[in-house]
């Protein structure tokens, strides 16, 4: 079936999702047989990190998330939609919109919050609108959502906003956008937002910006991959996209989202928190709010020593608890309290 007129970015989304794995789709056209058939696989849409695009090569499947998602497709017997967010990778960018005054925002956010949430291009509630329309456009009525980092807040937007949609709900190393949660640490912020030197040529530049992105990678990740799946990880991502500016506004859309705490806790879908403790960036202490913001509907599962990260070697025990909240959304009747763990009761150790 032909895809109907859309934009620009929509349009870009579903020529560029990384698989609707275990069934075929070319550029320009769709198939929607394997979403109309009730016999056919459930749909879990996995929602990126800030700033994070796909990244398909083979090699750098240990530091990217395409081995997550295929084992979550294998495992779960899910089909994994995933997706370019807006201004990242081959989506649509907004430069039209401008830059945003990041240093006013983190300000703004940190000491004047009684003022309301700083402004910015666009919000958390218009990248979940990009879900929706690209769950539109693919024929999905209803999806498993599964988001990491700003991915978990959009997530969390999508199922405050339109829960008719949401079969149940995941969010990994996320936050409920409350204040007063500890914040990242000042070396790492330190890190992140650090500029990368320009060179007096072009590859003492593209030099710089491996640099750059290794000491980020490094200080968000434990365990940390070997160095030469890091430095492939990060060439290939450079190479197929790289627009800092488009990172800024989601940054500000981060930075401008709502206390979501009172609207999570009207959820009645299947909820799963997932968080590393040693997470430097978006401390476990917010996992353990986002769960209490919910309440008895939330699984939780907390990971010793990882920081904002999915490595490799807690693949399993991440997809196995995402793949049951999966199968407590298709056994149990959403407007029915469900049975559900209390926070730490899916707690991994680490030797």
């Amino acid at each position: 079936m032909p895809i109907p007129n859309i934009s620009k970015y929509q349009e870009n989304a579903i020529h560029d999702l990384l698989n609707i794995l275990g069934y075929p789709h070319a550029r320009g056209t769709l198939n929607r047989d394997f979403l109309t058939n009730p016999g056919m696989k459930k749909v879990i849409a996995y929602i990126e990190f800030y700033g994070l695009h796909r990244n398909v090569k083979k090699k750098t499947m240990e530091v990217s998330n395409d081995a997550f998602c295929s084992s979550l497709a294998t495992k779960g017997n899910l089909y994994v939609v995933r997706f370019d967010n807006r201004d990242i990778g081959l989506s649509s960018y907004y430069d039209h919109l401008g830059a945003p005054n990041l240093l006013r925002s983190i300000l703004k956010k940190t000491f004047c919050f009684c003022c309301g949430p700083p402004s910015s291009p666009y919000s958390l509630s218009d990248m979940a609108d990009d879900v929706f329309g690209l769950m539109d456009h693919l024929s999905i009525s209803k999806a498993h959502l599964a988001g990491a980092s700003m991915g978990g807040m959009i997530a969390q937007t999508c199922a405050i906003d339109r829960p008719e949609r949401v079969l149940s709900l995941c969010s990994i190393m996320s936050t409920t956008g409350q204040s007063f949660l500890p914040r990242a640490d000042s070396s790492l912020l330190g890190v992140i937002f650090a500029k990368p030197k320009k060179g007096s040529t072009r590859e003492e530049t593209a030099e710089n910006l491996h640099k750059h992105f290794h000491k980020i990678l490094k200080a968000l990740m434990n365990p940390v991959p070997p160095e030469d799946t890091l430095a492939q990880y990060i060439e290939t991502t450079v190479k197929r996209s790289y627009h800092p500016e488009g990172g800024a506004r989601q940054l500000a859309a981060i930075l401008n989202q709502v206390d979501r705490r009172p609207e999570l806790g009207k959820l009645k879908m299947p909820c799963l928190v997932v968080h590393g403790r040693g997470d430097r960036l978006v401390k476990w202490q917010h996992g353990t709010a986002t769960a209490k913001a919910i309440g008895q509907r939330c699984n939780t599962l907390f990971i010793d020593f990882m920081g904002h990260s999915l490595p490799r070697q807690h693949f399993g025990v991440i997809v196995d608890a995402i793949v049951a909240n999966v199968a407590r959304a298709e056994d149990v009747d959403v407007d029915a309290d469900a049975d559900a763990v209390g926070v730490d009761d899916l707690h991994v150790k680490m030797d």
